[in-house]
């Protein structure tokens, strides 16, 4: 990761990394969110990622999400961008008060707590990155188009999240069942926007994830599809052309020219040295060459959902579609909007300890023992004390 030189000695990019309370490749996906301006999109997730990614709750009788909850990740098929959707969607609902606030996330079964520890850990994030120099209109809100048509932002965002989350990685094969690393099987956890018993097709089969955990079954948590340029840009260490395929790490086969692979992945190191010259000089990163303006905006093309598809059909990002109403709708007289008691209570502040061991199930990386973490919150419960 470019964080230590030949002696052992923390680079300036690795400086950073080492001040942030999160595992350094979601530091590294940060840096690169500022260098494409969705910076504040990408420490939402980053410190969803390293506190409590559960927004949504469920009743002990549902287990799965409802469909008002999957409506949130719109036409994408993420449980990342159904979690940013609905963190946007309290912010401008806590505007009007704590009473709107608990109103809206009794209607929407949001979990009050967790959004309350990912603003405090997001903010942390923020500041430490403005303060080692990064500009402020870097990572400036964004407003994304959730159900709408294609957003390029969004596709970057996606795209990047290649970076925090690699090298967990799935291929899909029917209904539930992934595969993971080394074609391992697994299933989709039954909380994510993605879980179906019924036949799916996705436009990709490919998708990055949060976490695995084994309770009957191995299954994946936080899944976010993603495409193969995603993955050949961001979320493979080790590309090749084996028995007239591209392989990546071993496992994942693509039938495409290898001439276009290498193009691509011939950008990683060019993205790279960029990286490492944002980290000495954070203050610059708005500040662009005409070449490196250049190599973003190839970036920005490559990243979208339907690049590499030229001439052929265009991908529709459906995203959660069902035949029925939403609760409350106007057609019919079914049953009225669901609403649910108590989970308001205090947010509190996540405070960490720094985190060691496999922080990331099943694929983690180690990260630091460091001391530090977020800092305790402002409201109600008090701070949460994790080992992370």
């Amino acid at each position: 990761m470019k964080c230590l030189d030949k002696n052992d000695e923390l680079t300036p990019l690795g400086r950073i990394l080492a001040k942030l309370p999160i595992e350094p490749r979601l530091g590294k996906m940060m840096i690169l969110g500022c260098m494409f301006f969705c910076g504040d999109a990408l420490s939402t997730m980053a410190a969803n990622s390293s506190t409590f990614p559960e927004v949504f709750t469920t009743g002990m009788d549902h287990r799965r999400l409802t469909y008002q909850q999957k409506s949130f990740a719109g036409n994408r098929y993420s449980d990342h961008v159904a979690m940013l959707n609905a963190f946007q969607a309290w912010e401008e609902a806590r505007m009007g008060g704590e009473q709107a606030e608990l109103a809206f996330c009794d209607h929407k079964m949001l979990s009050l707590p967790t959004l309350r520890v990912t603003w405090e850990a997001k903010n942390q994030l923020r500041e430490l990155l403005q303060s080692i120099g990064f500009p402020e209109e870097t990572m400036v809100p964004t407003v994304f188009n959730y159900q709408g048509g294609p957003d390029p932002k969004l596709d970057m965002v996606t795209a990047l999240m290649c970076m925090g989350l690699y090298p967990n990685v799935c291929f899909h094969k029917e209904k539930r069942k992934v595969l993971t690393t080394e074609s391992k099987a697994a299933l989709i956890h039954k909380t994510s926007v993605n879980c179906s018993n019924l036949e799916q097709h996705f436009p990709f089969p490919f998708f990055v994830f949060g976490e695995k955990i084994r309770t009957r079954a191995v299954s994946c948590k936080q899944m976010t599809m993603v495409t193969p340029i995603h993955l050949l840009l961001f979320g493979s260490r080790k590309v090749e052309y084996v028995d007239n395929v591209v392989r990546l790490d071993n496992w994942i086969n693509l039938q495409m020219k290898p001439e276009l692979a290498a193009a691509i992945v011939a950008l990683r190191p060019v993205l790279e040295s960029m990286v490492i010259r944002a980290s000495r000089e954070p203050e610059t990163v708005t500040e662009m060459s005409p070449l490196d303006e250049k190599v973003m905006n190839v970036m920005k093309q490559l990243c979208r959902m339907n690049a590499g598809r030229h001439g052929l059909e265009q991908v529709g990002m459906g995203g959660f579609n069902t035949r029925r109403p939403p609760r409350g709708h106007s057609l019919g007289n079914g049953p009225p909007a669901k609403m649910m008691r108590g989970g308001g209570g205090g947010g509190g502040g996540f405070r960490g300890r720094g985190y060691g061991g496999n922080s990331r199930g099943g694929y983690g990386f180690s990260g630091y023992n460091r001391g530090g973490g977020f800092r305790g919150g402002r409201g109600g419960g008090g701070g949460f004390r994790g080992g992370y």
